[in-house]
């Protein structure tokens, strides 16, 4: 599993729709698993945050090895106010990402994604 995707799952579960959620950087290593020295970490981190592609989540780290973890905004028309997905088909493709090891949250957001994409075109 890649860092930047233990960090989003850590953002999710703790962050959620909270407007910011902070963490120290010795204590955010320890809830990834990694076992990389700690400069390592953080630089592995800056990377992160450069490259700023974490679905859903910006992460910071200031001057004293604080992480603060907030949820993107969304501008409004996002998301065609016509697509919406019928609770049976939602359960199902919870089904499936589960049973293939999938996020359904990113599954979800890239079929949203497309079908907005198909009704736009």
């Amino acid at each position: 599993m890649t860092l930047e995707r233990r960090l989003y799952e850590i953002a999710r579960k703790h962050c959620g729709n909270s407007p910011k959620w902070q963490i120290g950087l010795a204590n955010l290593q320890t809830k990834t698993g990694s076992n990389a020295p700690a400069k390592r970490f953080r630089h592995n981190l800056r990377e992160i945050i450069e490259k700023d592609e974490t679905p859903f989540y910006r992460f910071e780290l200031d001057d004293n090895d604080l992480v603060i973890v907030r949820p993107r905004t969304k501008p409004a028309n996002e998301y065609a106010p016509t697509i919406s997905l019928p609770n049976w088909s939602e359960e199902k493709a919870r089904e499936i990402a589960s049973a293939l090891g999938w996020d359904y949250y990113v599954l979800r957001q890239n079929w949203l994604d497309f079908a907005t994409a198909e009704t736009l075109s």
